[in-house]
């Protein structure tokens, strides 16, 4: 018998946005451009210079530091809290060929290997920590069935082993479960296209509308495929990148054309037994969201030398990214914050862009911006750029909840 379970709304946390920056490495063609950016001692650092102006960060990693590095610092504890039943937000930020898909999704075999960027180094994170939960659960269960003299449960391992979440055969009785799905948007102009689809005439337009239990925007007619393990997510991701808007300009030979915005839906079933009771259990729902950000960069038409189409998307581009910086600027605001939350107008609905992020930016996730900026003198105005949009950043405050059902 199990005890129906009742929800939790706990009381959300204030957190701030945790804002990282990554300075790449100065390409073939720029290496005689010099260098106008330097990370700042002690290692590891939390200050930079661009030319005269000086910032303080929560990290600062500087181009001798691999996606290893820069994912174990800025996101691993990030991917710790999302395991947790919290939601969590990674957005990355910068100018075209400042290398944001690099440091999100990594080199162009996709794996977790050493060019592995966020995004596959956080899949095999959460798989492997749900398997290792699975498990111990399991072992537990039949630890405890022994000691009472009971039947053998599954281990998850041998003849026994109890299927995955999600599974018309999975017992309903299993100590712990899961399902993780996958979603993978682009945001293209004002257009939203679900890539884990192929494109067709015959799709049906995607829209935004606001959950109607916890607020959220949510993308209505988005498909969301299960994926049971993160060598299936990464191939789903290679196949939905290869269906992202790209195109050649005079800054990046492929620039992405459309921010890219992945989510995984991650939900943890643990059954309990109660104590003293015989045969009863509860149930703990654990219900989190996973969002993987890689925004398209900003350019300047005279840089890009973009016409015709592309010179259209640089616009679009640009204009979602104004949004976006209005926002940062309304949430960042001192005076609002002294006013409590709630208090002042955010532009939220002038974009789709920053509507998606809402909950990554004053919402209830906990949020990490990774921008990335090139060390080159030629694009000292777009770095520097970068790093005032992100020092506004630092100062908005999230207001994190737990999503437990128990």
């Amino acid at each position: 018998m199990t005890r129906a379970s009742t929800a939790s709304t706990p009381e959300p946390s204030s957190c701030s946005v945790r804002v990282v920056v990554r300075i790449r490495c100065l390409l073939s063609h720029e290496n005689n451009s010099g260098s106008c950016i330097a990370a700042l001692p002690p290692h590891p650092s939390v200050a930079l210079t661009v030319g005269p102006a000086r910032f303080t960060f929560d990290r600062v990693f500087g181009p001798d530091t691999g996606q290893k590095g820069v994912y174990a610092d800025a996101v691993a504890p990030l991917t710790a809290s999302c395991l947790e039943g919290y939601n969590a937000t990674v957005l990355a930020y910068g100018q075209t060929g400042s290398g944001k898909t690099h440091t999100v999704l990594g080199s162009s075999d996709g794996g977790a290997g050493e060019g592995g960027g966020i995004v596959p180094r956080a899949l095999t994170d959460v798989f492997s920590q749900l398997e290792i939960r699975r498990r111990e659960a399991a072992t537990a269960a039949e630890t405890e069935n022994r000691e009472e003299g009971g039947e053998e449960l599954d281990d998850g391992n041998g003849e026994n082993s109890q299927p995955r979440e999600g599974d018309a055969s999975s017992p309903s009785d299993a100590p712990f479960s899961y399902s993780v799905c996958l979603q993978f948007l682009e945001l293209y102009g004002e257009e939203i296209h679900d890539l884990t689809i192929p494109p067709s005439p015959s799709n049906r337009k995607l829209i935004i509308r606001e959950n109607a239990d916890n607020g959220e925007p949510e993308v209505v007619g988005a498909e969301s495929p299960a994926v049971a393990s993160a060598a299936s997510a990464l191939l789903l991701i290679q196949k939905c990148a290869l269906r992202r808007v790209t195109g050649a300009t005079a800054m990046n030979e492929g620039s992405s054309r459309s921010h890219a915005i992945m989510v995984l839906h991650i939900v943890q079933r643990r059954r309990m037994a109660v104590r003293g009771s015989s045969g009863e259990s509860t149930l703990e729902v654990k219900r989190s969201k996973y969002y993987f950000v890689d925004l398209a960069g900003s350019e300047r038409q005279k840089r890009s030398m973009a016409e015709g189409l592309r010179l259209k998307e640089g616009i679009d581009i640009n204009r979602g990214l104004l949004v976006l910086g209005n926002v940062i600027s309304a949430l960042g605001d001192e005076s609002r914050h002294r006013a409590g939350r709630g208090a002042g107008f955010v532009p939220y609905r002038d974009s789709k862009l920053t509507r998606l992020l809402q909950g990554g930016l004053g919402g209830n996730h906990r949020t990490v911006m990774v921008a990335c900026v090139s060390p080159a003198e030629s694009n000292f105005e777009e770095s520097l750029s970068c790093l005032r949009y992100a020092n506004r950043a630092r100062n908005i405050k999230n207001h994190a909840v737990r999503n437990v059902d128990e």
